[in-house]
């Protein structure tokens, strides 16, 4: 009887292995932003001139079509400056021909733990994809640490197994890394829309984050300078709406500190959180530009850094 109860438990443990297998091989065949970039960065780092990173003000805000440069955006949802010099670290010895690095901050950006954030689980892609070892260390017992089927959850893996895993979760990523939004949520464009925006972004912000995202945006600056390239600092423009609810000190604090960077540093910072080149029209939501907003964008960075 004994050996029969391990024979039935060997076959459902056989079972259960190939199950999982079968989800584990599907899903990883799945398209999405990070191992799109991943393999177009790896085809192309040897004709980057200049490189994006950054969150999702500059995936969909900074387009690489309007620079006169060969340009790529490596930025990515709620990336954080960890990430963001993680990532270059990586490629850096292939970037041969990099010009400029662009190195977003955000009203967001010096106070942000990626990890600790609502979004840390995308921290998972970022170790999976890349190969770039989480923060928090002991994320490594956590299942979706080794298992995309537990990543992306049992309700969405059945869906995508139903669709014979026929999809693609970055459809609007282009090959030079952008992602175009086109159009406006109007609904979210007013007073209440901006400070919900804002309240968002200041619960996932905390003073003790500062000094190590500062330590990080010095890291990515001196990396950029032994490769040749030149780092610029950019804090992209946002709607009113959104301005109009921030702590201006939290502000003055980002602000005072990155012209501090600059000057010991001696690199160029481009600050157009509250420039007037940009209308309504010009945004998706508060905080982030739409195509039309993006191609105005990209086309001052331009001339901005070559003079163009």
């Amino acid at each position: 009887m004994l050996k029969i109860f391990f024979l039935k438990l060997l076959i459902i443990l056989i079972s259960i292995a190939l199950v999982v297998g079968f989800f584990e091989y599907n899903l990883a065949k799945i398209p999405t932003s990070y191992n799109i970039k991943k393999s177009n960065i790896e085809k192309e780092a040897s004709e980057i001139q200049v490189l994006i990173l950054g969150s999702s003000d500059a995936i969909g805000g900074i387009n690489p079509a309007f620079f006169s440069k060969e340009a790529f955006n490596m930025a990515d949802s709620s990336q954080s400056l960890y990430y963001d010099l993680k990532i270059f670290s990586k490629y850096s010895s292939q970037l041969k021909n990099l010009r400029v690095l662009i190195i977003p901050v955000t009203y967001l950006s010096l106070q942000y733990n990626f990890d600790e954030s609502l979004e840390s689980w995308r921290s998972f892609f970022y170790d999976r994809t890349y190969g770039i070892p989480q923060r928090k260390k002991s994320r490594w017992i956590d299942v979706r640490a080794h298992s995309l089927f537990a990543l992306y959850g049992q309700q969405r893996s059945l869906f995508y197994a139903l669709k014979g895993f026929k999809m693609n979760l970055a459809p609007d990523i282009f090959e030079n890394g952008y992602q175009k939004i086109d159009g406006s949520n109007i609904a979210s464009l007013n007073e209440s829309g901006g400070k919900l925006a804002v309240d968002i972004h200041e619960s996932e912000m905390d003073p003790q984050y500062f000094s190590e995202n500062v330590d990080y945006l010095n890291q990515m600056i001196r990396i950029a300078k032994e490769i040749n390239a030149t780092p610029v600092i950019v804090t992209p423009p946002v709607s009113h709406f959104y301005s109009a609810n921030i702590d201006k000190n939290v502000y003055m604090q980002m602000v005072s500190t990155i012209e501090e960077i600059s000057r010991q540093q001696k690199v160029k910072y481009l600050n157009y959180f509250y420039d007037s080149h940009f209308s309504i029209e010009d945004f998706l939501d508060p905080h982030h530009v739409n195509s039309m907003g993006a191609e105005k964008f990209t086309k001052i960075l331009d001339k901005e850094i070559f003079g163009k």
